[in-house]
């Protein structure tokens, strides 16, 4: 079973903004692109063999341009890694969410956000990664296989590898490690 170092794509406009983009398909910004250069010429450490993205524009460049500037091999878009779509919130900041629905939205993974008309249900998100995860663990000859993705996919495994109901918020191009073991996922420190 392959070790699985999830990465999450570089800075967007919406990113500086404070927009949801969940959904919505926005394109890395030129910090974005230099995040995801300055990642790849770091890589080495990390012992990737492989990389996928989801198949959302930001993460995709971020990959791809790892993969350019680190040598290792981009393999493709996984759907399951996309961010957790939020329906009608897409687009809007903190202040707009609240004045438009009246609720204090601070994390993609609140299950408030189950009722926003066009969101994805938290219980569907969740079901989602974990077969993506599974998928890529389990059928890869590889020993270490990155996956660029988004901020909600990271935060659910995060809080899903300690076994804890944390929220931690991961800057754009940060990351971490995971394990399969057992039947159940787990961080490691490298």
């Amino acid at each position: 079973m392959a070790d699985i170092v999830l990465i999450r794509h570089g800075e967007t406009d919406s990113n500086l903004k404070g927009i949801w983009q969940c959904g919505d398909d926005v394109p890395l910004n030129s910090h974005g692109m230099e995040q995801a250069r300055e990642f790849g010429r770091n890589a080495e450490s990390l012992s990737i063999e492989a990389l996928y993205s989801s198949d959302m524009t930001r993460a995709m460049q971020t990959a791809m341009e790892i993969s350019r500037i680190s040598g290792i091999p981009y393999l493709g878009m996984v759907s399951e890694f996309r961010e957790r779509g939020c329906g009608d919130i897409s687009g809007l900041d903190y202040y707009g969410i609240v004045e438009k629905y009246g609720i204090h939205l601070t994390s993609i993974l609140s299950p408030d956000l189950d009722g926003i008309p066009g969101s994805e249900p938290l219980s569907a998100f969740r079901k989602r990664v974990l077969k993506g995860l599974s998928d890529i663990s389990g059928n890869s000859s590889l020993n270490r296989i990155g996956v660029v993705t988004h901020g909600g996919v990271m935060a659910y495994v995060n809080s899903m590898a300690l076994g804890v109901d944390v929220l931690e918020r991961f800057q754009n191009c940060s990351f971490f490690t995971i394990r399969r073991e057992n039947g159940n996922f787990r961080k490691i420190d490298r």
